[in-house]
C-alpha cells in the first residue's frame, strides 16, 4: 500500500528510551505539527524505527496504526524514506471437510510440504499437530480452533505472524471402491463375461487370473488403462479396486455371465433332390429349407421366428455334414430346449374323372374314410373341404389346387406333411335306382322282391320303406347301407330303391317281384329301372411320393449358467477438502517521506518537510 504524506503533516517526537512523546524542534527547523504519541530513534546504519505510543493513530491515507505497533524507515536515496510496516493482522485460513466422508482421510500442503493423512474426524488439535510437524511451519507457528470433522480456523502466528502466508492446498480423502467378482460352480470350458456401466468384456475363462480381469476391463471404453487393479479374492474370486480417474467414486456394479453357450448339431440323413426341411423351436418353425441349405440360410430362417432373436443364433457348418447351431445372445448360456426338424417331399395325388356327366356324383376315401357326394366337377375348395371332414385328416393337412389339364391336386401337408401316405380312391358316377309298385286295387296279402338270385321274406302289401329296405338289407348279398329306399307305403304309393355302398354308382342287375299272395285284383309287382347306375372312371396317380428322410439333432455342448456374485466390499465416495483464506496477511504498506539529512545514531528526531 502506497500512501504520500503531505509535508508538515508528520512530526516525530524524541527517540529516547520513554515512550512519552513530546515536541522537540531540531536546530534551524521550526515547531511542526505533532503527531501524539509517535516516537523515533535511530536504529541501524540507514534504518529509523517508529514506535507508535500508548494511542493509535492515523497517518496519511487513513491507514490505521494501532497502539504497540512498529514501523521501520529505510533510506533508499538521499532523498527519500521509506516507513515498511508488518501486517496489521496474522493469516487465517478456513479448512472445510464436505461429502459422504466417514472413515476416511485427508491431507494439507503448503509450500510442497504435506502432512501426515488425517482423520476426517479429527478434533483441531490434531490437525494443529500434523501442520506444526512441517518443516516450512515449525511448533508454535499454527493455531487451529474448530470442531472435529471441521470447518477448522487456520492462524499462522509467532514466526508467521503478520506474514502473507500461501493458501493451504487440502488432498480431497475418500475410499476406492473394491468390488468382489466370484464364479460359483464354474466348470471346465465354462466362459465368463462381466460388465461395466454398459460395456462388456470379450469372453475369459471361468477360472482366467486377475491379470487377465485387469486386461479384459481396461479394454473398456469406459475404463482406462490406470483405472482398475485386480487382485485375487479370498479365498476366491477376483476382487477390482477402481482407482486413477474412478478413484474415491461410488461406480456402478459390475455384473457377470459366466457358463457355456449351448451347441446344437442338426444333421439330414438320406435327403433327396428337392427334399425340404423344416426346423422347430419351442413350438416356432421355419418356413422350408432345402434338405442341403447353407450355413447362412439356416441361421435367417431361425432368426426368423419370434422366439429367437437377430443375435441369437450363430451357425456354422458340421462336421462332417449338417449345421452347428450354437446359442448366443439373449439365450446365451442357457440349457435351451432341443430343435427338432422333419425334412423330404409332401405326398401329392392326382385325382381325375373321365367321363363325368350332369348328375355325377364323386366321394373320395382315404384310409377308410369316406367324404359326402360331389359333384363330379366340384371345385378345389369343395374336394379341400369335404376331404378335411374326415377324422382322419385335420383342417391343416391338405391343401388342394387344380390339376393340369384336368382334375385337382391333393398336397398332404400338416401332420401328414413329409409322409408316404395311403392313396385316396375314389367312385364317381350315378346310383341306380328302381321303382317297385303293386296295383292300387291290393288289399291284402304279401309280396317278394329277388336280388340276384336272393328272394326276401314276405313283404306286407302296405309295407313303408323302412320295412322294404330291412328284407332287402337281409338278402346275403346285400350288405346294411348298401340300399336306401324311400316312397311307399303301398299299395297307392311306389317304393324307390336306390343302390349305394358297395354298388354304389354300378349297374346292379334288375330285382323281380312275386306278388303271388296279394289279394284284390291283379297281383303283378312292377320293377321298373329309374335311373341306370353308372360307374365313371376316377383315377387317382401319385404325383410326388411322400418321404421323410431322417432329421438327427445332437447336443454337442449343453448350455449351462454359472452363478456370478459381485459384493461392494468397500464403497467408494469422496471427501471434499476446501481451503479458504478469510484474513490475508499483509506483508507491508509503504509511505514516501521527503526528509532532511538524517544522522544514524542521532539522538534528535526529524521532521516530515
Amino acid at each position: 500500500m502506497l500512501v504520500q504524506l503531505a509535508v508538515n503533516e508528520f512530526w516525530a517526537g524524541h527517540g529516547g528510551a520513554d515512550a512519552v512523546a513530546r515536541p522537540i524542534v531540531a536546530p534551524g527547523y521550526a515547531p511542526q505539527k505533532v503527531l501524539q504519541g509517535v516516537r523515533v530513534r535511530a536504529a541501524t546504519a540507514n534504518t529509523i524505527v517508529i514506535y507508535v505510543g500508548r494511542v493509535g493513530v492515523t497517518v496519511a491515507g487513513g491507514y490505521p496504526l494501532p497502539a504497540g505497533e512498529e514501523l521501520q524507515l529505510y533510506i533508499e536515496d538521499p532523498s527519500t524514506i521509506y516507513v515498511v510496516a508488518t501486517p496489521a493482522a496474522n493469516s487465517e485460513q478456513v479448512v472445510t471437510i464436505a461429502g459422504d466422508i466417514v472413515g476416511e482421510t485427508f491431507t494439507l500442503t503448503l509450500d510442497g510440504q504435506t502432512t501426515a493423512p488425517l482423520a476426517v474426524e479429527a478434533a483441531a488439535a490434531a490437525v494443529e499437530d500434523a501442520l506444526e510437524a512441517l518443516s516450512n511451519i515449525g511448533v508454535g507457528n499454527v493455531s487451529v480452533s474448530g470442531n472435529a470433522g471441521g470447518p477448522y480456523t487456520v492462524e499462522f502466528i509467532v514466526a508467521l505472524a503478520k506474514t502473507d502466508v500461501s493458501l493451504l492446498v487440502g488432498v480431497d480423502g475418500g475410499i476406492n471402491e473394491k468390488q468382489t467378482v466370484v464364479v460359483t460352480d464354474g466348470a471346465a470350458n465354462d466362459k465368463l463375461i462381466l460388465t461395466y456401466s454398459g460395456q462388456s468384456t470379450a469372453e475369459l475363462a471361468y477360472n482366467a487370473t486377475s491379470a487377465q480381469i485387469a486386461t479384459a476391463l481396461k479394454l473398456l471404453n469406459n475404463i482406462g488403462d490406470t483405472d482398475v487393479a485386480v487382485t485375487d479374492g479370498d479365498p476366491a474370486g477376483w476382487v477390482v479396486e477402481f482407482i486413477g480417474a474412478l478413484a474415491k467414486t461410488d461406480v456402478a456394479a459390475i455384473t457377470g455371465v459366466c457358463g457355456k453357450n449351448e451347441k446344437q448339431t442338426v444333421v439330414v440323413t438320406d435327403g433327396a433332390a428337392n427334399d425340404k426341411l423344416i426346423l422347430t423351436y419351442s413350438g416356432q418353425s421355419t418356413a422350408e429349407l432345402a434338405y442341403d441349405a447353407t450355413s447362412a440360410q439356416i441361421a435367417t430362417a431361425l432368426k426368423l421366428l419370434n422366439n429367437i432373436g437377430d443375435n441369437d443364433v450363430a451357425v456354422t457348418d458340421g462336421d462332417p455334414a449338417g449345421w452347428v447351431v450354437e446359442f448366443i445372445g439373449a439365450l446365451a448360456k442357457t440349457d435351451v430346449v432341443a430343435i427338432t426338424g422333419v425334412c423330404g417331399k409332401n405326398e401329392k395325388q392326382t385325382v381325375v374323372v373321365t367321363g363325368g356327366a350332369a348328375n355325377d356324383k364323386l366321394i373320395l376315401t382315404y384310409s377308410g374314410q369316406s367324404t359326402g357326394e360331389l359333384a363330379y366337377d366340384a371345385t378345389s375348395a369343395q374336394i379341400a373341404t369335404a376331404l378335411k371332414l374326415l377324422n382322419n385328416i385335420g383342417d391343416n393337412d391338405v391343401a388342394v389346387m387344380d390339376g393340369d389339364p384336368a382334375g385337382w391336386v391333393v398336397e398332404f401337408i400338416g401332420a401328414l406333411a413329409k409322409t408316404n401316405v395311403v392313396a385316396i380312391t375314389g367312385v364317381c358316377g350315378k346310383n341306380e335306382k328302381q321303382t317297385v309298385g303293386i296295383p292300387d286295387t291290393v288289399d291284402i296279402g304279401t309280396f317278394t322282391l329277388t336280388y340276384s338270385g336272393q328272394t326276401t321274406a314276405a313283404i306286407a302289401y302296405n309295407a313303408n320303406a323302412a320295412a322294404v329296405q330291412t328284407a332287402l338289407e337281409d338278402l346275403s348279398n346285400v350288405e346294411v347301407g348298401d340300399v336306401e329306399v324311400t316312397g311307399g307305403p303301398g299299395p297307392s304309393a311306389d317304393w324307390v330303391v336306390e343302390f349305394k355302398g358297395t354298388l354304389a354308382k354300378t349297374d346292379v342287375a334288375a330285382m323281380t317281384g312275386n306278388g303271388t299272395n296279394l289279394v284284390g285284383g291283379s297281383t303283378t309287382v312292377t320293377i321298373t329301372e329309374t335311373v341306370k347306375g353308372v360307374t365313371e372312371s376316377v383315377t387317382i396317380a401319385e404325383l410326388v411320393k411322400g418321404n421323410l428322410a431322417t432329421v438327427g439333432v445332437t447336443e454337442t455342448v449343453k448350455g449351462n449358467l454359472a452363478a456370478v456374485g459381485v459384493t461392494e466390499t468397500v464403497k467408494g465416495n469422496l471427501a471434499t477438502v476446501t481451503v479458504t483464506e478469510t484474513q490475508k496477511g499483509d506483508a507491508s504498506f509503504t509511505v514516501t517521506v521527503t526528509k532532511n539529512d538524517v544522522v544514524v545514531g542521532s539522538q534528535y528526531s526529524w521532521i516530515a518537510q
